[in-house]
């Protein structure tokens, strides 16, 4: 019959499968245990090759002649050194080869043993190299090579391995071909007497959920519930890395062994892992697997990912958070990086009677900007008491010195401690009214919506309130005006702009001397407006460019200098300017003058006018 035909044919199928399969296993644990032996093999020889190196460091000029003596005929030896080169060899090959040798370099280079398994001149060879000193202090190395062991070195043992292999294969394969067999003729036998009845009769017969299409449907069916398994796992795992990538904190996972598991490209541009050019994205793809120590520098970072195992992981342990400050050297400066630390204990891992943790998690976070705002806060507590008590203590001075004088006898000197009051007072109302603007900006407490207004009202303004001011000090002043009425319009809060050019024109007048020129001018271009107030003073120096819109911070010519500000007037600058979206520029030259420039968006304009 047709169904035993099959039988037949599936034995005689699998018995051949399963002797290859055994064949094949019987070769691979063959090579195995000859891989094994060479391992072994090479660990001895690297042993005895450093105890032969200590019996060479006295011996190195009987050398050629003991090496009979030492190393077996099959043993390929030489002793070289940086200075002399191949001091004696044999069996070596030419002396440019052996010095070649890789092994023999890193013992003569970097002084460091070096062995490995490979191949010589088409054979298989233990190769060891040794590092030594010489009677006289010269570094030199001593290379061995011996042949591996193979099975062709015992080919009786071998060939009774194989034939017991081959009959076990024989044998088994024969078994289970026979139980294979029968176990998938059984349906075939079914179908083949259901055919034979569907033959005999024209009864229509359905066939049995026992038979082949059945067990069919239902691999397929399986098959579908795993592929969309799958694929459900394939768009988790796709989901996971894109959060993980878009994270804006960096992410550092690493496992017990102290292997790298997960990094986003967040924590490689904060902790400037990346070389330099590298996008830290397709360099933070190359690193999981990686040992933490060999990638990560900050030693805080790796104190953070070193595993916990004095302690079980317990969801207390879990929940403990470590954490460390650091600074990175970025190419903007110094950059100031939270980096906290905590036990990752994935599902499972609880109770499961592991005395370890299952890893490390940690995350970073860019504090640079609260590091220098902080910063800023506890400059401007220390600054602001030192401008403050200054002025108070000359006050409380001048009023001990007064209450001890007699007014009537020592009029005049009565005066100049009162003097010296009306000053210092007039220091701290002018202190407290910049505190005061600084808040109001800062807070944004008051409404302060654009107006429409006119350049030319807003230049007659300012020249009155500092006309009689610059003619005092013998400056020019000038603040031009525009001819065209709309080229003149402007749209912007009135309190913040005035303020802004409040403060400049002030500082401009203060430290211009004498026969100098402080001149306003206005520019409009399509979308801004742009305001200059330039001065022909003392300017200031360029390392102090960057830190003259700070609360307090004056230069050292303006700090001692007759007319010294309260050092508020361009931190309030800056705010009023930023309250109107613009931005202030800065050029000084020390010695001929300074230019500020205040760019303020307006409305879009058709056409394009400057004020002359």
């Amino acid at each position: 019959m047709l169904y035993r035909g099959v039988s037949w044919k599936l034995i005689l199928a699998n018995a051949l499968l399963i002797a290859v399969a055994i064949a094949v296993g019987a070769w691979m644990l063959a090579d195995s245990l000859a891989q094994s032996a060479n391992q072994e093999a090479l660990a001895r020889l690297r042993d005895d090759a450093t105890q032969w190196t200590r019996l060479i460091d006295s011996a190195e000029p009987r050398f050629s002649e003991s090496i009979d003596n030492i190393f077996d005929p099959a043993t390929r030896v030489a002793l070289a050194s940086i200075e002399r080169g191949v001091i004696s060899a044999r069996g070596a090959g030419s002396h440019e080869d052996l010095l070649r040798q890789p092994e023999l370099r890193a013992a003569l280079d970097r002084n460091q043993p070096a062995a490995a398994l490979r191949s010589l001149g088409g054979s298989g060879y233990l190769v060891v190299a040794i590092p030594l000193e010489l009677a006289d202090g010269e570094r030199a190395a001593l290379w061995l090579a011996r042949p591996q062991w193979s099975w062709s070195a015992a080919p009786g043992a071998a060939l009774r391995l194989l034939l017991l292999a081959a009959s076990a294969a024989v044998a088994v394969s024969l078994a289970l071909a026979v139980v294979m067999a029968r176990v998938v003729a059984a349906p075939l036998r079914r179908i083949a007497q259901q055919a034979a009845r569907l033959s005999e009769s024209r009864e229509n017969a359905g066939p049995s959920a026992e038979d082949l299409p059945a067990l069919a449907k239902s691999l397929a069916d399986a098959g579908e519930r795993w592929n969309t398994r799958f694929d459900n796992i394939q768009r988790q795992r796709a989901t996971f890395e894109s959060l993980v990538a878009q994270i804006h904190e960096g992410v550092i996972v690493s496992d017990q062994s102290g292997r790298i598991v997960i990094i986003n490209p967040a924590a490689v541009r904060l902790l400037q892992l990346a070389p330099e050019g590298q996008d830290p994205a397709a360099w933070c793809r190359q690193l999981p697997g990686r040992a933490v120590e060999r990638e990560i520098p900050q030693h805080d970072v790796l104190e953070l990912l070193r595993p916990r195992r004095a302690e079980p992981p317990t969801q207390a342990a879990a929940n403990r958070v470590d954490e460390s400050r650091l600074q990175v050297d970025t190419a903007d400066g110094i950059g100031h990086v939270l980096a906290r630390g905590s036990d990752l204990l994935l599902p499972g891992a609880a109770g499961s009677g592991d005395s370890a943790a299952e890893g490390r998690v940690v995350v970073l976070t860019d504090i640079s900007e609260l590091t220098r705002t902080t910063q800023v806060k506890t400059d401007f507590v220390a600054n602001a008491s030192h401008e403050l008590r200054t002025p108070l203590s000359t006050i409380r001075a001048s009023v001990e010195a007064l209450q001890m004088l007699d007014p009537a006898d020592e009029k005049e000197a009565a005066a100049r401690f009162l003097g010296v009051i009306d000053r210092q007072s007039t220091r701290l109302a002018a202190m407290v009214s910049d505190l005061l603007d600084l808040a109001r900006l800062e807070s944004q407490a008051q409404n302060q919506e654009p107006c429409e207004l006119q350049w030319n009202e807003l230049a007659a303004e300012l020249e009155q309130r500092f006309r009689e001011r610059a003619a005092a000090r013998g400056l020019r002043f000038e603040i031009s005006r525009c001819a065209d009425a709309d080229a003149g319009q402007l749209s912007l809060p009135p309190y913040l702009l005035e303020l802004a050019l409040d403060n400049l024109v002030d500082n401009a007048l203060k430290f211009t001397p004498a026969g100098g020129e402080v001149r306003v001018t206005l520019t409009r271009r399509p979308g801004v407006a742009e305001i200059e107030v330039r001065d022909t003073g003392c300017g200031i120096p360029l390392e102090d460019q960057e830190r003259v819109f700070e609360r307090f911070y004056q230069v050292e010519r303006a700090r001692s200098g007759p007319d010294r500000g309260t050092g508020l007037g361009l931190s309030i600058v800056r705010h009023a300017v930023l309250a109107m979206n613009g931005e202030v520029a800065l050029e000084s030259i020390p010695g001929r003058g300074t230019r500020f420039a205040l760019r303020l968006p307006q409305r879009a304009e058709s056409s394009v006018t400057a004020a002359k």
